[in-house]
């Protein structure tokens, strides 16, 4: 059996969304019990979310913790809120994101009902409306080999993305001493999951989907157009994931690295060359060769081999520019493709 009674601790870091934190906000005081606190991280922020902050801290002076501090990224605001928490369980949620109604009531069920370190679930974008499980099997997982049983597209279906997708006991975080890495700029939640997934003893994997994810927030720093310092910030995500791999013998699961591979010479290449496009015209032959000759390309597709040519054509000639550093060819296709 579970614990009666569990309580959680949500902690929402902000920074420049007064357009949405009142959203964000309501739908967890919808919700949450007489035992549960919200701590309100403001990474200083400049817009009026101070302002909605305090209003909301004194309409619920027993529910609500507000702290304010100087601007250091998401993974600092989460941190700091994982240590002002003092539930049993952590959940995040982005304050531009919102939660489903019966979140907390379905997390509280099954929580009561299995004894289990994390509980992941689903999620809903919006404003498309596309619903995401996790790709893992329902129920209840105490292993890595069980964790990956017949599962071969981790990467590919991001289920190692999203922290706000995961409801983690706090004494079991405590315990493994996971935290969020404050020097990745893009792609903390993957080292943050990975670990906290890996080190579990028990998961319990719900197909439900209890989160609004929005998609369509111009100051998120995954919608901004351009992105500076893009290829060093995946280079340094791209060795910390490699250092997790090692650690925890994920290069021996099936199908891992063809998945992992493929993930960073398609999604994170693309990623990479929309970036350049987006930026100043007369650097984009430079960026492109820089990214041909990066680690994160050059790497992954010698792991990949020759396996691009079982798809398209045209789509097996791109990688093929790609893999060989063919810049001029590479700038000839994504002229025509972004233009």
């Amino acid at each position: 059996m579970g614990e009666d009674n569990m309580s959680i601790s949500f902690i929402i870091p902000i920074y420049n969304v007064e357009k949405y934190l009142k959203q964000c906000i309501d739908s967890v005081l919808g919700q949450v019990k007489e035992e549960d606190e919200i701590i309100l991280v403001n990474d200083g922020s400049k817009d009026r979310s101070n302002l909605i902050c305090k209003k909301y801290l004194k309409m619920f002076p027993d529910k609500i913790i507000y702290i304010e501090k100087e601007n250091g990224g998401l993974s600092s605001a989460r941190n700091v809120g994982i240590r002002q928490a003092t539930k049993d369980y952590i959940a995040f949620v982005d304050s531009d994101d919102y939660l489903k109604q019966g979140y907390v009531e379905v997390l509280e069920n099954a929580v009561n009902n299995n004894t289990v370190d994390v509980v992941m679930f689903g999620y809903e974008t919006f404003p498309n409306g596309t619903v995401t499980v996790p790709i893992f099997k329902e129920g209840i997982i105490r292993s890595k080999e069980e964790l990956f049983d017949g599962v071969k597209t981790v990467n590919k279906h991001n289920d190692f993305c999203f922290s706000w997708r995961l409801l983690i006991k706090r004494n079991f975080l405590n315990k493994v001493k996971v935290m969020f890495d404050e020097q990745t700029k893009i792609g903390e939640d993957y080292l943050f999951n990975s670990q906290v997934l890996l080190e579990a003893s028990n998961i319990l994997v719900l197909k439900e989907s209890l989160y609004m994810y929005r998609i369509n927030n111009e100051n998120s720093i995954m919608r901004k157009k351009y992105k500076e310092n893009l290829l060093e910030n995946l280079e340094y995500q791209y060795d910390e994931k490699k250092k997790i791999i090692k650690y925890y013998g994920l290069d021996e699961v099936d199908g891992w690295k063809i998945d992992f591979s493929w993930y960073y010479v398609t999604a994170f290449r693309d990623m990479l060359f929309r970036n350049v496009w987006n930026g100043e015209l007369k650097n984009r032959k430079k960026e492109i060769r820089r990214i041909l000759e990066s680690r994160i390309i050059r790497e992954n597709y010698e792991v990949i081999g020759i396996a691009y040519w079982k798809y398209s054509k045209r789509a097996a000639i791109f990688h093929f520019f790609c893999k060989y550093k063919m810049a001029g060819m590479v700038i000839r296709k994504l002229n025509k493709l972004y233009s």
